[in-house]
């Protein structure tokens, strides 16, 4: 069964503490960080006798999680983080594993939202100005159909005459 992020933390600064594993890993930087020097010792003993469920790739990764900062120094790794510290085992329980990172899918998800979003904005702008546009030539019918009507109404109605009025004033 894995180790919670807390059992987790303390098996590896009790590791720490022991003075006969010095040679496969030790705090430095006056405790601020700790130093795996002997890789292969440290997967054979360390690892496997501590972490059985982690392999060195597994083990490395949980660090990130928790937001420990790796450095390769030739052929050895050292690990740092602000709350794990030699002389100050009362900031361990204030590591905790990074927020998780929403996926590609939501945020693909997003940004096709977002696209269709500006896609529907210009359509409707378009609309807009359609309605306006049919709106004027709505207006421009009443005031055609009001025009006849008073021509139709007038006693000396010419049909010729009139039709070249309404051309003329309309188009």
């Amino acid at each position: 069964m894995e180790k919670s992020t807390s059992e987790f933390i303390k098996s590896l600064y009790s590791i720490l503490s022991n003075k006969s594993l010095l040679p496969i890993l030790h705090w430095c930087r006056e405790g601020s960080a700790f130093t795996i020097l002997n890789i292969i010792e440290f997967e054979s003993t360390i690892l496997s006798n501590y972490f059985p469920e982690l392999t060195l790739k597994q083990f490395k990764s949980r660090l990130k999680s928790l937001l420990f900062t790796r450095t390769k120094l030739n052929s050895s790794l050292e690990f740092f983080h602000d709350y794990f510290n030699s002389k100050k085992p009362q900031l361990l329980r204030k590591i905790s594993a990074a927020k998780p990172k929403p996926s590609r899918k939501k945020n693909n998800f997003k940004a096709e939202f977002l696209q269709k979003l500006t896609v529907m904005e210009s359509v409707q702008s378009r609309m807009e100005e359609s309605a306006q546009d049919l709106e004027k030539k709505f207006s421009k019918m009443i005031e055609l159909n009001k025009f006849i009507l008073e021509e139709l109404c007038k006693p000396n109605f010419s049909l010729k005459y009139n039709a070249s009025v309404l051309i003329e004033r309309f188009n």
